[in-house]
C-alpha cells in the first residue's frame, strides 16, 4: 500500500492465483482497504466496488490489469495476468 503523504510502498497486497481465470483472491495483512477498483494498462478504470478478499474477473479479456486498494489515507496496487 502506498501511504497518505509519505507515498512509501509497503508490500503488504497478494493476489492469487496470478494469473488467474475466473476468480482473484486479494490478501491485504493487517490493513482492510474500502474499495477496490480494477484499470486495464491505460489507466481506464473497468470496476469499481466494496473491498472483498475475492472478486470475479471472469468478464475480462485476456491481459493484464492493475487492481488498487484504497483505504483511509492509503492506495495500493498490485498487477495481475488474466488468463
Amino acid at each position: 500500500l502506498i501511504s497518505g503523504t509519505a507515498q512509501e510502498e509497503v508490500s503488504t497486497i497478494s493476489l492469487h492465483p496470478n494469473p488467474a481465470s475466473t476468480l482473484l483472491n486479494i490478501s491485504t495483512g493487517e490493513v482492510t482497504p474500502q474499495t477496490i477498483a480494477v484499470y486495464n494498462l491505460s489507466g481506464q478504470k473497468l470496476s469499481e466496488q466494496p473491498f472483498s478478499e475475492q472478486i470475479n474477473i471472469s468478464h475480462l479479456t485476456a491481459g493484464v490489469y492493475v487492481v488498487e486498494l484504497k483505504s483511509e489515507g492509503a492506495i495500493g496496487r498490485k498487477r495481475f495476468v488474466k488468463m
